[in-house]
């Protein structure tokens, strides 16, 4: 958003991409859940897919430069980064027995809250 207003789009809009953002991934995460219920669909193909996406987005998302490009990229970022999220978790779940799953779903989160609740206070460091 602070580069968007740096390119010259005023707050409103600029804080508009962060919604195109949020419901591009709240869409992906359901399209993609049904994606992985597919047989012959490797959910680890589809991980990657939305890993390049998210990371094709955030590589391009700097050569913008008017506000169609800027919501554009947001939708893009949103689809990849709900993709990975939502794949990640299955395939973590796919990827331990049936005894371990719990834990290792527990472990997974708790070792991200960290990455999470560090992140922000970093950032604004920056």
């Amino acid at each position: 958003m602070k580069y968007a207003q740096e390119q010259g789009i005023s707050f409103a809009p600029a804080s508009r991409l962060l919604m195109y953002d949020g419901l591009s991934s709240c869409i992906a995460r359901i399209v993609t859940g049904f994606i992985c219920n597919v047989k012959f669909i490797n959910p680890c193909f589809v991980y990657q897919a939305g890993a390049f996406t998210t990371a094709l987005s955030f590589v391009l998302f700097t050569a913008a430069t008017s506000y169609s490009w800027f919501a554009l990229f947001s939708v893009f970022s949103g689809l990849g980064k709900g993709i990975t999220i939502m794949t990640s978790n299955l395939i973590l779940l796919t990827c331990v027995d049936n005894e371990r799953r719990a834990t290792a779903f527990g472990l997974v989160n708790c070792l991200a809250s960290f990455a999470h609740l560090a992140s922000p206070p970093f950032a604004g460091n920056l």
